[in-house]
């Protein structure tokens, strides 16, 4: 079963599992569900490119976060240089402090 809307991606249903992919300014952005929970993903996959703040330039982002397999993966480059910005591979339960996580009022 495949569900398209331009605004909001695709969603696939394959054996029991949901899958949902966007498309956008980043690149690709895919979801999976587990049928036990809908409403809670277990993996994301980024892969595109994005606006780093930092670096106030377009960089090639890509971010694997894997709740079963307990992995967080995170590798940005500059997409002039090639330069590696960032490469993160650690466990999920380890990252914490960053982006939404950070307490209220911290500094970026």
């Amino acid at each position: 079963m495949v569900n398209s809307d331009d605004s909001k991606g695709s969603s696939v249903e394959l054996t029991g599992a949901s899958v949902s992919a966007l498309a956008g300014p980043i690149g690709s952005k895919t979801r999976h569900r587990t049928p036990d929970n809908a409403n809670k993903f277990r993996k994301e996959v980024i892969d595109g490119d994005d606006w780093n703040q930092d670096e106030g330039k377009i960089v090639n982002k890509v971010r694997i976060i894997d709740k079963d397999a307990n992995s967080y993966i995170e590798k940005v480059v500059d997409k002039e240089t090639g330069e590696v910005l960032q490469d993160v591979d650690e466990l999920l339960t380890d990252h914490h402090g960053h982006g939404s996580d950070k307490p209220p009022g911290t500094p970026a």
